[in-house]
């Protein structure tokens, strides 16, 4: 009940049903009762059992290097972030995740919350699905606050550790936008 019922896989890709609803804007994360629905939604996500494989921040980060520095300089931004990413271990268990949680890819209809685009699906923290959410839907304080207190039910909110993910997220994607631009 997370995604679109799966008709086909292969290891060239999938095909799914089609999923209806509404594509999350990031103005619909200021809404309390999504925030709360994509805690729940996201929790559940994470409780699935583990694929075996697992998101490699510090591989991306090569990826993403070897595709700019023929393009461009590799001045000390980008060394900086890549240093950072090569030398990351995100705090937390390790679970099934997303890793690409922009709010394109988060749906909302009268079954709830779904998922769409596991292209990048693996095993990671979990903080980092959060992370992805917080910086795409442009999250102010009090909608990261309920988006996290959902989460993390009653339990301590780890902030620090949700920053560290955050700031990791974001330097995965300055990478990504120097690798892929022209």
């Amino acid at each position: 009940g997370l995604a679109a019922p799966v008709y086909w896989s292969s290891s060239e890709g999938l095909l799914t049903a089609w999923l209806e609803g509404d594509v999350l804007t990031p103005r619909d994360f200021s809404d309390a009762a999504t925030a709360r629905a994509l805690g729940a939604s996201l929790r559940a996500l994470h409780g699935l059992p583990c694929t075996g494989r697992r998101y490699d921040i510090g591989a991306w980060a090569d990826h993403y290097r070897m595709m700019f520095e023929p393009k461009a300089n590799f001045d000390q931004e980008f060394k900086s972030d890549w240093t950072f990413l090569r030398n990351l271990t995100l705090p937390g268990p390790v679970t099934f995740s997303h890793n690409d949680l922009v709010p394109a890819n988060i749906v909302v209809s009268g079954q709830g919350v779904r998922f769409i685009d596991f292209e990048y699906a693996a095993d990671n923290s979990p903080l980092f699905d959060l992370a992805t959410v917080i910086v795409e839907a442009q999250l102010g304080q009090s909608a990261r606050d309920q988006l996290t207190a959902s989460y993390f039910g009653r339990t301590k909110v780890p902030v620090e550790d949700i920053d560290l993910a955050t700031e990791a997220y974001k330097a995965i994607v300055r990478l990504w936008k120097a690798s892929t631009s022209p």
